[in-house]
């Protein structure tokens, strides 16, 4: 820890507390972490830095143990060396977690990453690389209140924030071009989302149960091909508001005649 010669990335940090058994599923208060609760964790002493269920197993010799015990589990981990992926379940279910921040050099994000870490409030994107956003990626984080999918990331896939019912803000990169299926269902926070120029498609059910969403505003110059029930247990008052050109179009569209009523112009 004294002697780091050179810290070649950004630093990610999470933050962690130990549970006891009989929290009954509460929240959990933010730790103060003690300077001798800080761990290195060295990602090039790794084979595969991040790699599948890198932190389902407890790192003992790092004294960081995820799971409520008696040895311990606060500290903080400072990645060192690059990190180019959050592979798969890396954190699932790691309701310790409050924040995190991704280094610079991050460019994708695996299936399940987050999924189940109910206590995550903040992620900051350190960089710009992301190019790759994995199915359920942050389902049923439900502390979540707010995410910028980048610009370089062309489909948010299934389930990608199922059931973050904090999520209060979502802003969709230029890049993506398809929502998929539930990607936002149970957001029940969410009041209002622009589907930027170049998303030619929503999936089914993709913000069912988004109770708050109030205004959607599409943008592109096409009419978006939507899914079964997209915007099914919104909020009465939703208004979904397209170009002015192309509102005789959405209007003429059989897969928008669910929501007649319900499109306005952008104008």
């Amino acid at each position: 820890m004294k002697s780091w010669r050179k810290i070649l990335w950004s630093v990610l940090t999470v933050a962690v507390a130990m549970l006891c058994s009989c929290n009954g599923g509460t929240d959990v208060p933010e730790p103060e972490i003690p300077d001798n609760q800080i761990i290195a964790y060295t990602a090039s002493e790794l084979t595969a830095p991040f790699a599948t269920g890198a932190f389902m197993a407890r790192i003992k010799d790092n004294r960081f143990t995820p799971y409520a015990s008696a040895e311990g589990g606060s500290g903080e981990i400072i990645f060192e060396s690059p990190v180019f992926m959050v592979g798969a379940l890396a954190f699932r279910e790691r309701t310790t977690l409050w924040t995190i921040d991704l280094p610079v050099d991050v460019g994708a994000i695996g299936k399940s990453a987050f999924a189940g870490c109910r206590n995550l409030r903040r992620v900051e994107l350190l960089g710009d690389k992301i190019t790759l956003l994995g199915e359920n990626a942050f389902e049923g984080c439900e502390s979540l209140e707010e995410f910028v999918v980048p610009d370089g990331v062309r489909e948010i896939p299934i389930y990608a924030f199922y059931g973050c019912k904090s999520l209060k803000h979502i802003t969709i990169g230029s890049g993506v071009v398809d929502v998929y299926d539930k990607a936002f269902y149970g957001c029940a926070s969410l009041e209002s989302v622009e589907i930027p120029q170049n998303v030619t498609f929503l999936g089914n059910y993709c913000f069912d149960g988004c109770a708050q969403l109030r205004e959607v505003v599409i943008r592109g110059d096409r009419v978006v091909d939507i899914g079964s029930t997209a915007f099914r247990n919104c909020h009465a008052e939703l208004t979904i508001r397209v170009p002015s050109a192309m509102l005789e179009n959405y209007r003429k569209n059989e897969l928008w005649e669910s929501y007649l009523d319900r499109l306005q112009p952008i104008d």
